[in-house]
């Protein structure tokens, strides 16, 4: 039972709780750099206007677009570093989060943010030069707001890989369920799943511990009951809020504990694809957890359970076996019953895929997935969903 733990973020949580940006954000600096994928939306107005209510000056970056890219984020750098803004503010999903940590390694750092992603063969380490970061999450998904990650596509050669550091954990997450009432069915549903493919990941995976069992297995059940509801009414803040801490609860388990081979084949489809991560993760979650069933029968048979699988008179290798249905059965109730296709995946693309898995993202995800994998195992799991 060993296991490290680090959490450095200061949690602010609960309905109505952005009122006290004004008073958090003047802790961490004097002129905040804001970037969001929010431009044009009432949200956004709206925290905007309680900035300027309390008479902070700042600086505003608000094209961050899906699947954040490094040019874009060496872009807004140059701006922060003009601007003399002194930390960065994160307003928005997971782009807007982990472009925000992208900006606070790049300009504070004063190099591409190129440097310090995984996939660079001389990866630099980031330092406490890293400028601070306010997380405002606007989604229950990528649980950004509370981990040491943070995800970028090299538009050159269509890697999406990360940065990992405990430095570019926000200082401060503000996480209010009243600012995601806004969020569009297909980004709630897409976002939800992404809570689930973390908690189950992490649960299954070789790196877990009891520790972040924990949360992860909270995080499942959360979801499971309330990811429908929140998808069928937007409006009931009850389950806005429970897919809130279900985020917050997962993110506590990335921090620590690797995910698995679905992540692995999500990246791939977002470099390539520019593919919605959430909806990456939720296609590709079921094949690969019937796939890795067999590998801890025990494990897998109180994964069934977690997801809603009724025991009764089952073995514990047929709960193990049943583990995908429910997540199958997820993806229908909130309209993400997809197709890799739908998104311009044709079979002639997959040995690319394939390349970036045993590639350079092979060491991120194959070592913790808890089945041993080879290409044609990865090939069938792309063409069971194409």
């Amino acid at each position: 039972m060993n296991f490290n733990y680090l959490v450095p973020t200061k949690i602010i949580f609960g309905r109505g709780r952005i009122d006290e940006l004004p008073v958090q954000a003047k802790k961490l600096g004097k002129k905040p750099f804001i970037v969001t994928s929010l431009k044009g939306l009432e949200i956004l107005d709206k925290i905007i206007e309680i900035i300027e209510g309390s008479k902070i000056h700042y600086s505003l970056y608000d094209d961050v677009t899906m699947n954040p890219r490094s040019t874009d984020i060496d872009y807004a750098a140059s701006i922060c570093k003009e601007e003399g803004c002194d930390y960065i503010i994160g307003i928005g999903g997971g782009s807007s989060l982990d472009f925000a940590k992208g900006v606070a390694v790049s300009v504070g750092h004063d190099k591409s943010v190129l440097n310090f992603l995984a996939s660079t063969k001389k990866c630099l380490d980031t330092t406490e030069s890293t400028y601070k970061i306010l997380a405002i999450p606007t989604t229950a998904g990528s649980s950004s707001e509370v981990t040491h990650g943070a995800v970028i596509t090299n538009p050159d050669t269509f890697e999406k890989t990360w940065i990992a550091s405990e430095f570019i954990m926000p200082k401060i997450a503000i996480v209010d369920p009243m600012l995601y009432i806004s969020a569009p069915k297909i980004v709630t549903s897409g976002c939800g799943m992404d809570v689930l493919a973390h908690a189950v990941e992490t649960f299954v995976s070789n790196t877990a511990t009891p520790f972040s069992d924990l949360f992860s297995s909270e995080a499942i059940k959360i979801t499971m009951q309330y990811l429908p509801k929140v998808v069928t009414n937007g409006n009931d803040i009850n389950a806005r809020e429970k897919m809130a801490f279900a985020a917050t609860l997962v993110g506590f388990s990335t921090a620590h504990v690797g995910v698995i081979l679905v992540h692995g084949m999500g990246h791939s489809l977002g470099g390539r694809l520019d593919m919605p991560h959430g909806i990456a993760m939720g296609l590709c979650l079921a094949p690969v957890i019937q796939f890795c069933s067999k590998s801890n029968i025990k494990k897998f048979a109180k994964l069934a359970e977690l997801l809603g699988i009724e025991k009764k008179d089952l073995s514990e290798d047929e709960l193990a076996n049943s583990a995908a249905i429910p997540i199958k059965e997820m993806l229908k109730k909130i309209d993400l019953d997809l197709k890799l296709s739908d998104f311009g995946l044709n079979k002639n693309m997959i040995e690319i895929l394939l390349d970036d898995i045993f590639g350079y993202l092979k060491d991120g995800f194959l070592p913790t997935t808890p089945r041993p994998v080879n290409r044609d195992d990865v090939r069938k799991l792309f063409m069971s969903i194409l």
